[in-house]
């Protein structure tokens, strides 16, 4: 579910159209990204699913700390 949040998302930007998940498969997601190991890929900690996370306020909305969280820079950020 979160690949296909994620990559809603990139497609949307992709093709310039609004995207609004559902609230409980945004809040799911995020849990589940929070799982996944920060920084650049190591030996002992591959990350190549997704980018290095980027900084999100906290304060800001849960798709755009999802999207932080697998490396992606939502514009309002």
């Amino acid at each position: 579910m979160l690949d296909c949040v994620v990559h809603g998302w990139d497609v949307a930007q992709t093709i310039g159209v609004a995207f609004d998940p559902g609230a409980d498969l945004v809040r799911y997601s995020l849990k589940v990204a929070a799982l996944i190991p920060t920084g650049a890929a190591s030996g002992d900690r591959p990350r190549t699913a997704f980018a290095p996370a980027v900084e999100i306020s906290a304060s800001s909305p849960a798709l755009e700390r999802l999207l932080g969280l697998v490396g992606r820079r939502p514009a309002a950020s």
